[in-house]
């Protein structure tokens, strides 16, 4: 669990209810939007916060992030294990105060790297996204 203080408060915005076209000039399609105030990050929170929105927790989750100021063709990293919420937490320490956090439910349709890859996604073959437990 990530604790975020006082002067690292962030916003999540959340992107759910659809997936991403196809690159290049991906696009998340007819999502819904949703704000959060949080001073937490981890995927209890995350997965409490789709819950309340009326997904099932039985439902596999696909928890992806964009860096800001970037387009999702170059910048879009999942999010699968708790380490992963590092990047964010740097992110809030950076002064964003505002996380695009969009959600796939069921099966994701995103080519993928790692968070630690340095390359372009565009170099990676494609595989499937693994689904956040």
């Amino acid at each position: 669990m990530f604790i975020v203080n006082q002067s690292k408060f962030c916003t999540l915005k959340v992107l759910h209810g659809d997936e991403f076209s196809d690159y290049p000039k991906m696009k998340y399609l007819n999502g819904k939007i949703i704000y959060i105030n949080t001073e937490e990050l981890h995927f209890d929170v995350m997965d409490q916060i789709m819950k309340d929105i009326r997904y099932s927790v039985d439902n596999v989750l696909y928890y992806f992030i964009k860096n800001p100021h970037v387009c999702l063709d170059f910048e879009l990293r999942q999010l699968s294990v708790d380490v992963d919420l590092e990047h964010l937490c740097d992110q809030v320490s950076k002064g964003y105060k505002l996380i695009d956090l969009y959600v796939e439910i069921g099966h994701s349709t995103v080519m993928m790297h790692s968070l630690d890859d340095v390359e372009p996604f565009w170099n990676h073959v494609p595989i499937e996204a693994t689904p956040s437990y």
